[in-house]
């Protein structure tokens, strides 16, 4: 239903950004290949799938504490 639109505006959006980022860093080196995953619909089971994977356990994770909401 409004996933047209929404895919306008990302797209429209990266291209903004790398507009910017362009202009702004001219001699820097152009990249070659750029890669944008979108991870939709992915549940739990993913997250933990990967850190199996990364990490080989699921308790280990890279941030220390997560995520929290302050006043």
């Amino acid at each position: 239903m409004f996933r047209a639109p929404l895919a306008v505006l990302l797209v429209a959006a990266f291209a903004f950004a790398f507009s910017i980022t362009a202009a702004s860093a001219a001699s820097a080196p152009v990249p070659q290949n750029v890669i944008v995953m979108i991870n939709a619909g992915a549940g739990w089971g993913t997250w933990d799938a990967t850190a199996y994977w990364q990490y080989g356990s699921r308790e280990v994770e890279r941030f220390e504490e997560s995520a929290r909401a302050t006043d």
